[in-house]
C-alpha cells in the first residue's frame, strides 16, 4: 500500500484533556478543550447488560464554562439498524472535542461501534448554536466498519482513526470507505470499496472526496492491485468487488472511458457483460456518473 504520509497533517488548535473511568455500575468518559470563548467539556456516562455486554443507557452532557448545556441520551434513534424492540447492539463507544471546520467552537464527536455479522459504526457530532444557547446532533452512518472513518487508506498505519486537515486550510476531514460496495458484487471476503472524503461543513456532512485526486488515486491502485491478485488465485468472477471499486475511482477522477475499456477487456464474455451492466447501473443509482 502507497503511503501518503505527507498528506497527513494533524491539527490541534486547542489543548484537550480526555479520561475514562469505571465507577460503580456506570463508566465515564471525557474529553475537554480550552478555547478562547472558554472551557467546552464533555462526559460519557453508560452501563453495560450483563447478559450481553452491550453498552446501554448511553447519555451525553456538555458543559460551557462549568455550566450544563446539554444532559440528553445519545439519540441512536437516528441510526439506519436501530430497532425499536432492542435499541442498538453497541459494544463500543468513544468522546471527543475537537474543532471541525477551523471557526473556534469545538463539536463533540461520539463514535459508537455495534456488533453484527457485517456491523457497523457512525459518528454523532454535536454542534453549538450560539442564538439558541443549546446543542444540536446529528448522525452519519459509515457502514459495515467498526472503525468508521480512517487513515489506515492513506497512511498504511494499522487502526489509524485520526482525521486530518489534507489541504491544510484549518478544516478537518473524515476517510472513510463507500461501505455501499461491500457485498454488492460478490462475498464480503473479497469485496473493496472505494475511498470517499468527509468534511462538516454548515453543520451537515459533505462529500468532499473529488478535492482530494490523490487519495482516490492511491485508492484506485489500492483496488487494482487487489483485483489482479484476487483474480489470479479465484478467477474473474472472484474479482468482481475489486474491479467495481476501482472502475468507481476512476469514474471520480474523470477517466470513465479509460476505466469503461479496462472493465470490457476484463470481462468480455456474456456473464462479464452481465457484471458490467449491473455495475454501471450501481455506479448511476449511487452518483458516481454525476
Amino acid at each position: 500500500m502507497l503511503k501518503l504520509l505527507n498528506l497527513i497533517t494533524l491539527t490541534s488548535l486547542f489543548v484537550a484533556l480526555s479520561a475514562s473511568i469505571a465507577f460503580g455500575q456506570y463508566t465515564y468518559k471525557s474529553d475537554r478543550l480550552q478555547t478562547n470563548s472558554g472551557l467546552v467539556a464533555a462526559e460519557l456516562k453508560y452501563s453495560k447488560d450483563e447478559n450481553t455486554n452491550f453498552l446501554t443507557n448511553i447519555n451525553v452532557q456538555i458543559t460551557r464554562d462549568n455550566k450544563i448545556i446539554n444532559n440528553s441520551a445519545l439519540p441512536v434513534k437516528l441510526l439506519p439498524y436501530y430497532d425499536k424492540e432492542s435499541g442498538v447492539n453497541a459494544i463500543s463507544v468513544e468522546i471527543k472535542v475537537i474543532d471541525l471546520n477551523a471557526d473556534k467552537e469545538p463539536e463533540i464527536l461520539i463514535d459508537l461501534a455495534e456488533a453484527g455479522a457485517h456491523c457497523c459504526s457512525s459518528t454523532f457530532i454535536y454542534s453549538y448554536d450560539s442564538k439558541a444557547k443549546q446543542y444540536h446532533a446529528l448522525s452519519h452512518f459509515w457502514g459495515n466498519y467498526t472503525s468508521g472513518y480512517w487513515l489506515s487508506e492513506i497512511s498504511g498505519k494499522e487502526n489509524d482513526r485520526n482525521l486530518a486537515d489534507l489541504n491544510k486550510d484549518g478544516s478537518l476531514e473524515f476517510v472513510a470507505l463507500d461501505d455501499r460496495f461491500r457485498g454488492e458484487f460478490g462475498g464480503y471476503a473479497l469485496s473493496a470499496a472505494p475511498v470517499q472524503v468527509w468534511r462538516y461543513q454548515q453543520a451537515k456532512m459533505k462529500d468532499v472526496t473529488k478535492e482530494f485526486t490523490q487519495v482516490v488515486y492511491q485508492s484506485a491502485a489500492n483496488s487494482w492491485q487487489m483485483y489482479t491478485q484476487i483474480r489470479q488465485e479465484y478467477g474473474a468472477d472472484a474479482a468482481q468487488g475489486a474491479m467495481a471499486a476501482y472502475v468507481a475511482s476512476k469514474f471520480i477522477l474523470g477517466q470513465k472511458a479509460d476505466a469503461i475499456e479496462r472493465l470490457r477487456q476484463a470481462y468480455s464474455d456474456n456473464s462479464g457483460q452481465e457484471f458490467i451492466n449491473k455495475l454501471i447501473s450501481f455506479l448511476g443509482k449511487t452518483g458516481y456518473t454525476r
